[in-house]
Protein backbone atom coordinates (compact mmCIF):
# COMPACT_ATOMS: atom_id res chain seq x y z
CA UNK A 1 0.00 0.00 0.00
CA UNK A 2 1.47 3.34 -0.95
CA UNK A 3 2.49 5.91 1.45
CA UNK A 4 -0.63 8.08 0.01
CA UNK A 5 -3.62 5.62 0.56
CA UNK A 6 -1.99 5.06 4.22
CA UNK A 7 -1.95 8.93 4.63
CA UNK A 8 -6.04 9.15 3.75
CA UNK A 9 -6.70 6.01 5.84
CA UNK A 10 -5.10 7.38 8.64
CA UNK A 11 -6.91 10.95 8.10
CA UNK A 12 -10.48 9.62 7.73
CA UNK A 13 -9.71 7.67 10.80
CA UNK A 14 -8.74 10.71 12.54
CA UNK A 15 -12.37 11.92 11.84
CA UNK A 16 -14.17 9.28 12.68
CA UNK A 17 -12.50 8.01 16.15
CA UNK A 18 -13.31 10.99 17.90
CA UNK A 19 -17.20 10.63 16.92
CA UNK A 20 -17.44 7.14 18.04
CA UNK A 21 -15.05 7.08 20.93
CA UNK A 22 -17.55 9.94 22.86
CA UNK A 23 -19.72 6.40 23.94
CA UNK A 24 -21.92 7.22 26.84
CA UNK A 25 -22.04 5.18 29.55
CA UNK A 26 -25.30 5.38 31.16
CA UNK A 27 -23.79 4.06 35.21
CA UNK A 28 -21.42 7.31 35.44
CA UNK A 29 -21.87 10.17 37.56
CA UNK A 30 -21.88 12.32 33.95
CA UNK A 31 -24.43 13.87 32.46
CA UNK A 32 -25.65 12.62 29.09
CA UNK A 33 -23.70 14.95 26.70
CA UNK A 34 -25.58 16.42 24.28
CA UNK A 35 -26.47 15.66 20.95
CA UNK A 36 -23.74 16.66 18.12
CA UNK A 37 -24.57 19.98 16.41
CA UNK A 38 -25.92 19.80 12.71
CA UNK A 39 -23.26 21.93 11.64
CA UNK A 40 -20.40 19.53 13.02
CA UNK A 41 -22.09 16.85 12.14
CA UNK A 42 -22.48 18.36 7.69
CA UNK A 43 -18.63 19.99 8.37
CA UNK A 44 -17.81 15.99 9.15
CA UNK A 45 -19.98 14.89 6.08
CA UNK A 46 -17.82 17.06 4.02
CA UNK A 47 -14.61 15.89 4.97
CA UNK A 48 -15.57 12.65 4.37
CA UNK A 49 -16.46 13.35 0.96
CA UNK A 50 -13.44 14.71 0.45
CA UNK A 51 -11.52 12.32 1.25
CA UNK A 52 -13.29 9.64 -0.22
CA UNK A 53 -12.79 11.71 -3.41
CA UNK A 54 -8.79 11.87 -2.90
CA UNK A 55 -8.68 8.29 -2.15
CA UNK A 56 -10.40 7.38 -5.47
CA UNK A 57 -8.17 10.29 -7.18
CA UNK A 58 -5.22 8.42 -5.63
CA UNK A 59 -6.41 5.35 -6.87
CA UNK A 60 -6.85 6.12 -10.55
CA UNK A 61 -3.03 8.36 -10.24
CA UNK A 62 -2.09 4.37 -8.82
CA UNK A 63 -3.03 2.33 -11.90
CA UNK A 64 -1.84 5.23 -14.18
CA UNK A 65 1.30 4.71 -12.49
CA UNK A 66 1.24 0.64 -12.88
CA UNK A 67 0.55 0.77 -16.37
CA UNK A 68 3.37 3.38 -17.18
CA UNK A 69 5.83 1.45 -14.95
CA UNK A 70 4.62 -1.66 -16.79
CA UNK A 71 4.69 -0.04 -19.93
CA UNK A 72 8.57 1.23 -19.18
CA UNK A 73 9.51 -2.76 -18.31
CA UNK A 74 8.25 -3.96 -21.88
CA UNK A 75 9.79 -0.96 -23.68
CA UNK A 76 13.12 -2.00 -21.84
CA UNK A 77 12.81 -5.61 -22.46
CA UNK A 78 12.21 -5.42 -25.63
CA UNK A 79 15.17 -2.85 -26.26
CA UNK A 80 17.31 -5.64 -24.20
CA UNK A 81 16.72 -8.25 -27.02
CA UNK A 82 17.72 -5.84 -29.64
CA UNK A 83 21.00 -5.43 -27.61
CA UNK A 84 20.91 -9.10 -27.55
CA UNK A 85 20.73 -9.66 -31.20
CA UNK A 86 23.45 -6.56 -31.95
CA UNK A 87 25.84 -8.61 -29.67
CA UNK A 88 25.33 -11.76 -30.88
CA UNK A 89 26.10 -10.66 -34.49
CA UNK A 90 28.92 -8.69 -33.35
CA UNK A 91 30.42 -11.92 -31.48
CA UNK A 92 29.99 -13.59 -34.73
CA UNK A 93 31.97 -10.90 -36.75
CA UNK A 94 34.17 -11.40 -34.95
CA UNK A 95 35.22 -15.07 -34.79
CA UNK A 96 34.86 -14.99 -38.35
CA UNK A 97 37.70 -12.16 -38.73
CA UNK A 98 39.80 -13.95 -36.44
CA UNK A 99 38.86 -17.85 -38.55
CA UNK A 100 39.82 -15.94 -41.49
CA UNK A 101 43.00 -14.27 -39.97
CA UNK A 102 43.82 -17.87 -38.94
CA UNK A 103 43.29 -19.64 -42.68
CA UNK A 104 45.65 -17.16 -44.51
CA UNK A 105 48.27 -17.36 -41.37
CA UNK A 106 47.92 -21.01 -41.76
CA UNK A 107 48.20 -20.08 -46.07
CA UNK A 108 51.54 -18.30 -45.57
CA UNK A 109 53.13 -20.48 -43.84
CA UNK A 110 52.46 -23.45 -46.44
CA UNK A 111 53.54 -21.07 -48.75
CA UNK A 112 57.14 -20.23 -47.10
CA UNK A 113 57.37 -23.59 -46.37
CA UNK A 114 57.21 -24.11 -50.41
CA UNK A 115 53.75 -25.11 -51.50
CA UNK A 116 53.49 -23.61 -54.60
CA UNK A 117 49.48 -24.24 -54.06
CA UNK A 118 49.19 -22.39 -50.94
CA UNK A 119 50.41 -19.70 -52.98
CA UNK A 120 48.60 -19.08 -55.30
CA UNK A 121 45.25 -19.29 -53.74
CA UNK A 122 43.63 -15.87 -53.26
CA UNK A 123 43.61 -14.89 -49.35
CA UNK A 124 40.58 -15.78 -47.30
CA UNK A 125 37.26 -13.97 -47.08
CA UNK A 126 35.67 -13.07 -43.91
CA UNK A 127 32.68 -13.56 -45.56
CA UNK A 128 33.36 -17.03 -46.16
CA UNK A 129 33.72 -17.52 -42.37
CA UNK A 130 30.41 -15.71 -41.56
Amino acid sequence: MSARFAFAGFLAAAIVMPLSAQAYDPNSAQPAPASPNPGTQAANSAVQASVDARVAANEEGQAQYDADRSAYLQALAQHDRAVDRTDARYARQQTAYADAMAAWRWQVRRCKEGHQRACEMPPPAVADFY
